[in-house]
């Protein structure tokens, strides 16, 4: 009668999905023949089999580096969210400087304007009362002239040199309201060159308010790439937890029939094992693609 012999297949739990596969080559040991008890009976005892290792989990792992990657997104979000405030904080104190700066300029263009148009009513004022004066002069002239009938030369030389003073004081003041309109004149462009300036001070203004506004739409595209990211992750993690959960369902059906099975059925669960490793690398791969 031949001695039975079992060939130790051990459990299925004890194979770990992230440790290299046993080459296809390598059979388990053979047990050692049972011992005969005395007398010669039937088949001996069979040796307990070894203790299951901890077979180490790899989805723990994806979860923390997702929460770690998410609470990363939202410190940049907050981070630009901050110099977004921050510098829509300087623009408005920048515009609200050059409106206050622009109004000043104004105030004293318009005061320097009124004193302006005030000295040349003030100066018409005076050129009409020196052309009254010398009206007044000439008709007085006339009178003395028809009464001394030229025997006043002396009095008629002297108002003749009066009226010349008074028409040299005359064309002085026709120059010097001459040189008081070029002043204007000078104001005038001084104001609009001004209007020009407050012009192209609005037109940054508003170049640079529309930066802002670019920025902030850039910030947001990117940070909702950043968030499909997140979701392409999330839903890569929820596969592989299924795809666990499935294996470890194939394994449990497996370790039930492996009981009468040849070694050709565990090089076949060695194989599913190293592709599960493969897609397994491909994942991890990705993911810091990702994280780069």
């Amino acid at each position: 009668m031949t001695q039975e012999r079992d060939v130790k297949l051990g459990d299925i739990d004890d194979l770990s999905l992230d440790d290299p596969p046993h080459s296809s080559n390598q059979r388990p040991p053979a047990r050692e023949p049972a011992r005969r008890s005395g007398g010669g009976g039937g088949g001996g005892g069979r040796r307990e089999p070894p203790a299951r290792a901890n077979g180490g989990g790899g989805s723990g792992g994806w979860i923390a580096a997702t929460l770690v990657l998410a609470v990363l997104l939202a410190v940049v979000a907050g981070y630009f969210y901050t110099e977004i405030a921050r510098l829509q904080a300087q623009m408005e104190t920048r515009i609200s400087e050059s409106s206050e700066q622009l109004g000043n300029l104004q105030s004293k263009l318009s005061e320097t304007g009124e004193s302006a148009i005030e000295s040349y009513g003030k100066l018409q004022a005076n050129v009409g009362d020196l052309n009254k004066m010398v009206k007044e002069h000439g008709s007085e002239i006339r009178k003395l002239w028809d009464l001394s009938n030229k025997g006043n030369k002396d009095a008629i030389a002297a108002n003749d040199a009066a009226i010349k003073k008074q028409a040299q004081s005359v064309q002085s003041t026709q120059a010097s309201l001459a040189e008081l309109k070029k002043t204007v004149a000078g104001y005038d462009d001084a104001i609009r060159k001004a209007g020009g300036q407050a012009d192209a001070v609005r037109k940054q203004l508003d170049s640079a308010v529309k930066s802002v506004n670019d920025s902030n739409a850039q910030l947001r595209t990117q940070v909702g790439q950043l968030q499909t990211q997140v979701d392409v992750l999330v839903d890569s993690l929820k596969q592989l937890e299924q795809q666990s959960k499935n294996q470890q369902t194939a394994i449990s059906r497996l370790q039930t029939r492996t009981s009468g099975q040849s070694d050709q059925r565990l090089k076949e669960i060695e194989a599913a094992i190293q592709a599960f490793d493969a897609y397994r690398i491909q994942v991890n791969n990705r993911l810091d693609q990702l994280e780069r």
